[in-house]
């Protein structure tokens, strides 16, 4: 599996967007991916894609207000305890 990644300046800084063919698998702020998820053995390649996608149309629409939920595709990649985190950290409202 080949792992993508875009940078852009959002309203609140630069973003990189790291996703696969099917799945957003990362955010991170600034110009580079989060080390944590480019060290992982699940990704081939890493490709730099300057394409505008559904990730980054989806968040651009988020900080300009235009939309309060997401219908993007992610997976998490993440010891067994950070996926509790997130999942506990997903049902804040």
């Amino acid at each position: 599996m080949d792992l993508y990644y875009q940078s852009f300046k959002s309203k609140i800084g630069m973003i990189t967007l790291g996703y696969t063919k099917d799945f957003l698998v990362n955010i991170s702020f600034g110009k580079i991916l989060d080390s944590s998820i480019t060290k992982l053995e699940y990704f081939n390649k890493i490709i730099k894609d300057d394409s505008t996608n559904e990730y980054y149309k989806e968040l651009e629409e988020y900080f300009n207000k235009e939309r309060k939920q997401f219908n993007i595709n992610y997976k998490l990649f993440g010891s067994k305890f950070c996926k509790l985190v997130w999942r506990e950290l997903g049902k804040i409202e």
